[in-house]
C-alpha cells in the first residue's frame, strides 16, 4: 500500500508485510478505487469490487490485517457490503 503516513508504514512493514506484498495488480487497483469512495458510499465500494474482482482476496487480507493490528494513520480500506460509519 502506498501512503506517506509515518505511523502507518512502519506498522504495515512490521505486522502486515506479507499481506501488503501480496497486494499487487488488481488488488492495488482495488485499493486505489475504494480510496476514491466516501466512507458511506456502499455503491461506490461495490462498483470497485465488481471492477477488480481478482484483487478481492488479497485486498481483504490487507484490510483485515491493517484494522486487526490497529495500524494508526492508515487509510480505511472498506470491505464489500460494509460501510465505515
Amino acid at each position: 500500500m502506498v501512503t506517506q503516513n509515518t505511523t502507518c508504514v512502519p506498522c504495515i512493514e512490521a505486522s502486515c508485510c506479507t499481506a501488503n506484498q501480496a497486494c499487487s495488480g488488481a488488488c492495488v487497483s482495488l485499493v486505489t478505487c475504494t480510496q476514491g469512495c466516501s466512507s458511506t458510499d456502499e455503491a461506490c465500494v461495490s462498483t470497485c469490487f465488481n471492477q477488480w474482482p481478482t484483487g478481492q482476496s488479497a485486498y481483504n487480507d490487507l484490510a483485515n490485517c491493517i484494522s486487526g493490528q490497529g495500524c494508526t494513520g492508515c487509510p480505511a480500506l472498506p470491505l464489500q457490503g460494509i460501510t465505515d460509519f
